[in-house]
């Protein structure tokens, strides 16, 4: 079965007499137990100390923001004979875009370890959108979001196995990693779209 849009919580090695090895509580007090798990969700479920400790003393949740231009027509600095080009640069914190079907410019930027009001958000993003595109200096923002993304410590993303859940109540290390495991995949930083597909690979 999936659990969509279900937060897990905790989770917990179960006793060697139960069927299953794992359980991991659920927001809403269900929970799921299963031989496997893969962490792979995204900056603040991961820095929960509640899944893994190992994780959570990794990762760092580092905050950036987006916006939606007007509609700009001619005035979009990516041609529509080019509608999935993508753009980017990381001279101080990743800057990326891309043009959407109606000719908007989507621009996103910023990398803080706090969260920042809006008005501040858009005032720098309106900052970083003119330093790539002066002639956009003045175009209308339709939307604006922001959101966290998963960076590890060491910049690297993290890819294995949490070998703290391999021992079980009585201390016995599993034999093989076919046996059970919990599994993680994630904190890419923002640089996902090719290495979380490895990722996903190396863990299946």
């Amino acid at each position: 079965p999936l659990y969509e849009s279900t937060t897990a919580l905790q989770l917990e090695r179960l006793a060697p007499d139960h069927k299953n090895k794992f359980r991991l509580t659920t927001s809403t007090g269900a929970s799921i137990d299963c031989d496997h798990v893969v962490l792979c969700a995204g900056a603040h479920t991961m820095a929960s100390p509640g899944l893994s400790r190992k994780l959570s003393r990794a990762m760092v949740p580092l905050f950036t923001w987006m916006i939606a231009t007007e509609p700009l027509g001619e005035a979009c600095p990516i041609s529509a004979d080019h509608p999935y080009l993508m753009g980017g640069d990381d001279f101080v914190a990743l800057n990326y875009w891309r043009r959407t079907p109606e000719g908007r410019l989507l621009f996103g930027s910023l990398a803080d370890a706090y969260p920042v009001p809006a008005w501040l958000a858009e005032r720098r993003l309106r900052k970083a959108l003119s330093t790539v595109y002066p002639q956009l200096s003045n175009v209308k923002f339709d939307c604006l979001w922001g959101g966290s993304v998963a960076v590890a410590q060491n910049a690297a993303p993290l890819i294995g196995r949490d070998v703290t859940f391999d021992t079980d109540n009585n201390d016995n290390p599993s034999s093989t990693t076919t046996e059970g495991g919990v599994w993680y995949v994630t904190g890419f930083g923002g640089h996902g779209i090719v290495p979380t597909c490895m990722g996903g690979q190396v863990i299946a």
